[in-house]
């Protein structure tokens, strides 16, 4: 293929791309394979929903690295209880909040979004808790034409000089965005076995994320369900299980994962333990998984290997993703418990 039907090729690719982003900006949100680690873009009512008082976190992903429109994602939180001083309560209040960014393609289409999450813990039973959450926020939606190619700018060669004859009516759209969930926590006494499920609701205004002022353009509502558990087999050793299943008009995901965690040392403050497994995301790819946890950090990277029929042009390669998250907890007193539940 000669250097100038390349190029063509890829002017025609960036157009119709383009063409997306103006008339179909419904696109999928970001997601994450280890999605037990960004708990909030999956349920604002999993504030909260941690071993601590306070937890910060942030993960990183990048896909498709080998074409030419890949895709970076980050994500950061933090969120933290408001214990109540009675101890009799029978609930309590947490929140937080969440950080998003988003970028792919050569029109470096970005999503940057903040939003702030609050959720009211009701406690059944001592090891039973229901909660509600709701999560208010906005987000910045934009494109830049720097890097994109047009017909009109080829004559017997490409001339970046040449006007690209198209006109936009903005290169940006800011949108206000609001979303709610439910989950449920179970704990088996004296045990690190713990069981949560939940399901939730984001985009739930149907936000207009236009570039050209057109009504019809909607985010579309997204549904995830989800259950998340760590099992407790030995004194030394639980295995976690994780499941999500989204729903986003056209578009839907599910992904399993699975965890072995031994621990290297339980005593108090000292915790140290070594994780390894992976996930499947329902045809589309398989994603390896390594973590660690160490006093009140946990650390954990996965890749995730293709297997769509995407794999013609990743060559079977998705994207490397990490994240980090640490803990604030109160020191434990005399009848510190080493069977305690762990973080999900």
């Amino acid at each position: 293929m000669t250097l100038k039907a390349f190029s063509t090729l890829k002017a025609i690719a960036a157009i119709l791309l383009l063409c997306g982003i103006l008339n179909f900006a419904r696109g999928q949100d970001i997601h994450f394979t280890q999605f037990h680690a960004a708990p909030l873009q999956i349920n604002p009512a999993l504030a909260g929903a941690f071993d601590g008082n306070h937890r910060f976190a942030g993960i990183l992903r990048n896909q498709w690295s080998n074409v030419p429109v890949n895709y970076l994602s980050f994500s950061a939180a933090y969120d933290r209880k408001f214990v109540p001083k009675n101890l009799k309560a029978r609930g309590y209040f947490s929140g937080g909040g969440v950080f998003d960014y988003d970028v792919a393609g050569d029109s470096r289409l970005t999503l940057t979004g903040l939003a702030l999450s609050g959720a009211y813990n009701y406690l059944i039973t001592r090891r039973n808790v229901i909660t509600a959450g709701i999560g208010i926020g906005g987000a910045q939606r934009a494109f830049k034409l720097d890097e994109l190619y047009f017909d009109e700018q080829f004559s017997k060669f490409f001339d970046p000089t040449l006007p690209s004859g198209e006109s936009f009516q903005r290169s940006g759209k800011f949108y206000a965005d609001v979303s709610a969930g439910l989950n449920f926590q179970h704990q088996v006494k004296n045990s690190r076995t713990i069981f949560s499920l939940g399901a939730s609701a984001f985009h739930i205004n149907r936000p207009n994320s236009s570039f050209k002022d057109d009504a019809s353009v909607e985010i579309d509502p997204r549904f995830a369900l989800y259950g998340m558990a760590t099992v407790m087999l030995t004194k030394k050793f639980d295995v976690l299980f994780q499941a999500l299943k989204q729903f986003q008009g056209p578009h839907q995901e599910m992904i399993f994962g699975a965890y072995g965690r031994i621990y290297l040392n339980q005593r108090p403050t000292r915790e140290l333990a070594l994780q390894l497994g992976g996930f499947y995301r329902l045809q589309d790819a398989v994603a390896p998984a390594v973590g660690i946890l160490y006093k009140d950090w946990e650390g954990g990277f996965s890749y995730d290997i293709n297997l769509s029929d995407f794999e013609q042009a990743s060559l079977s390669n998705g994207g490397p993703e990490i994240f980090i998250r640490y803990h604030i907890r109160p020191a434990p007193d005399q009848d510190y418990c080493p069977l305690c539940p762990k973080h999900l």
